[in-house]
């Protein structure tokens, strides 16, 4: 075992607390303990600063065309489940992510391709017949039990896209000691969660696309669509 100072926090710690810390140089000089390096005490750059690493990166175009894929790699760097909640660590020493978290990736993958196999059934099941089919009167009914199917499976979709997206920003913010803002820093005291539950609810694709950014360290390691990190091959997985 190796030690090492580290200055805590500022406003102190009790025992038992975890925090953060950035490994010592000579520690990072060898390939067991090479990580990606996320800032502590604050978020990376804004939640807004979408182009940072250009307009067609990897990050920015999963953020916006499949959120909730995006959110799943961040579920995998994070060591997350499904649901955005803390999972027992992978196995000490390991620089790559372990199994059990590319499964993560893998059920929010089924999740949101079931759910677009499901809407594309439902509309096509709208769709009114050939004219030959109508009834004399050439009136067509839509059975009621397919918007009723519609607006359940969206209500469903949407609360656990809310709710998970909740859960990893919460467990990111935790993770990396980052506050909140100052701006929700009262309502957070009279309601707490409240600034990620607005930030999920009301920008989705943003607030996954900062938790890239301060994951990534893209400007090292090249970002991937396609892939359960985001990150291309070889990547160390993130502190």
């Amino acid at each position: 075992m190796r030690h090492f100072t580290v200055t805590v926090p500022e406003g102190g710690v009790v025992e038992g607390q975890t925090f953060l810390a950035p490994l010592p140089s000579e520690y990072e000089a060898g390939e067991g303990y090479k990580r990606i390096q996320a800032p502590t005490g604050r978020w990376k750059d804004g939640l807004f600063d979408c182009g940072m690493y250009g307009w067609f990166h990897a990050s920015l175009c999963c953020a916006l065309c499949c959120t909730q894929i995006a959110m799943g790699q961040v579920m995998a760097r994070l060591r997350l489940s499904w649901l955005g909640s803390p999972t027992p660590a992978a196995s000490a020493g390991s620089n790559t992510i372990h199994s059990n978290f590319r499964n993560t990736f893998n059920v929010v993958l089924c999740l949101v391709c079931a759910y677009t196999v499901f809407s594309v059934s439902l509309e096509f099941a709208a769709m009114p017949p050939p004219k030959w089919d109508y009834e004399l009167d050439g009136a067509y009914y839509v059975p009621a039990v397919v918007p009723l199917l519609r607006m359940w499976g969206s209500l469903l979709f949407t609360i656990w896209s809310i709710w998970a997206l909740l859960k990893t920003r919460r467990s990111l913010r935790s993770t990396y000691s980052i506050p909140v803002s100052r701006q929700c820093a009262n309502a957070e005291e009279n309601c707490p969660g409240c600034e990620d539950f607005v930030c999920a609810a009301c920008c989705g694709c943003c607030v996954v696309g900062q938790m890239l950014r301060h994951t990534g360290e893209y400007e090292t390691y090249g970002g991937r669509c396609c892939s359960s990190s985001g990150h291309v091959r070889g990547t160390p997985a993130v502190v």
